[in-house]
């Protein structure tokens, strides 16, 4: 959709199931990140560690497991952080 905040909060409200993006900033992520968490929802970093929000990197699932699951299938490389 072009926001990182709506895709997050997408997988909040159900409409989808999990997201990944580096690059966006921690403006981008903090406030749909808190309500995807008390949607029941988890926000890791790419490499399913926990998140660092000024690490530029970010999983967003409906459940940990499939956090995890993406996190085994993506690819870390190096962006500076905020």
């Amino acid at each position: 959709m072009g926001s990182c905040a709506l895709n997050i909060c997408f997988i909040a409200s159900g409409r989808a199931d999990a997201f990944y993006e580096i690059g966006m900033h921690i403006w981008d992520i903090c406030a749909a990140g808190i309500v995807l968490r008390e949607a029941g929802g988890v926000t890791t970093g790419i490499n399913g560690e926990e998140l660092d929000l000024l690490g530029r990197k970010i999983i967003a699932a409906s459940n940990h497991s499939l956090g995890q699951e993406i996190a085994k299938t993506t690819t870390d490389f190096v962006v500076e952080s905020d």
